[in-house]
């Protein structure tokens, strides 16, 4: 399955594949979103689950 999202970590991040997930709080802009959901999917590929990870909200700056 190919996804318009992506799940990014800084380099020095210990997070190196998505099972590598597991007890991380994920920052998203809006809850219940569909990146939400694509994120849920990605991971339960990999046989996490929501019980696994949280979400966080985080701020977004948008320009006009």
């Amino acid at each position: 399955m190919r996804y318009s999202y992506v799940l990014a970590v800084l380099d020095s991040s210990p997070i190196k594949t998505l099972a590598d997930f597991k007890g991380a709080t994920l920052g998203e802009t809006s809850a219940g979103g569909a990146a939400e959901v694509a994120t849920q999917s990605m991971l339960s590929g990999v046989g996490l689950k929501p019980t696994d990870y949280s979400f966080i909200a985080i701020a977004s700056e948008r320009k006009p």
